[in-house]
């Protein structure tokens, strides 16, 4: 039986001219009683009659975008293009998911975060507050980035790593276990910060670099290897 329907009258416009229909449940599941308004979206296409999957309150998914399983937008959250939100992930505040990026497992996207390209946030990750996750990057474990930090091109941010301020991590780097980079910091090509590693101010650490153990790192200089 299909857990919705889109509501034919009640539709709205995006920027781009994409038509959107509010959704209404056909049923009840989960924390959704038969008769609740859902969100917006584009087609049939974009939430799973299967599972308990919602898209709630104002949020927005188009194009070929997909949420399925348990998966959940809700409040002023856009998903769109080809992304997919699946498993038991979250997308909430106003944060943005597009391009063909994967939310999955018990990820959460929320404030103003977004996730584009081909990025990838998994397990029980949270990117959170301004902050950016773009091209091939892979954020996993319970790693948390936030703030106004960035993640992009092939970086890996995983285990219980936290990336904040205005931190930049790309290239081929690596950050993990409890590892924290802070300010301004940037690691970037093959750069390895692990342990419980604090990188922060305006350090730069690239080539191979490895920050490791309990290592504190602070300053205005480069590290290579």
């Amino acid at each position: 039986m299909e857990k919705y329907e889109l509501l034919k009258n009640n539709t709205e416009k995006t920027e781009n001219g994409t038509i959107l229909h509010r959704i209404r449940a056909l049923r009840s599941f989960a924390n959704v009683s038969e008769g609740d308004l859902g969100g917006w979206i584009e087609s049939e296409k974009n939430l799973s009659h299967s599972g308990n999957a919602w898209i709630s309150d104002e949020a927005q998914v188009s194009g070929k975008a997909r949420v399925v399983n348990n998966a959940q937008v809700m409040q002023n959250a856009q998903v769109c293009d080809s992304a997919l939100i699946y498993g038991n992930a979250k997308v909430s505040g106003s944060a943005y998911v597009a391009d063909n990026a994967y939310i999955e497992s018990g990820a959460h996207i929320s404030g103003d975060a977004s996730v584009t390209g081909y990025a990838v946030v998994s397990e029980s990750a949270l990117v959170c507050d301004n902050a950016k996750i773009e091209g091939r990057a892979v954020i996993s474990g319970n790693a948390v980035v936030c703030e106004n930090s960035i993640v992009k091109e092939s970086a890996e941010v995983r285990g219980k790593a936290k990336i904040r301020g205005r931190a930049r991590i790309f290239g081929q780097a690596t950050i993990s276990g409890n590892a924290e980079i802070s300010g301004y910091a940037v690691v970037a090509d093959k750069a390895v910060v692990a342990g419980n590693a604090r990188v922060s101010g305006f350090i730069v650490a690239a080539g191979e670099a490895w920050i490791h153990e309990n290592a504190n790192v602070s300053g205005n200089f480069h590290i290579t290897a």
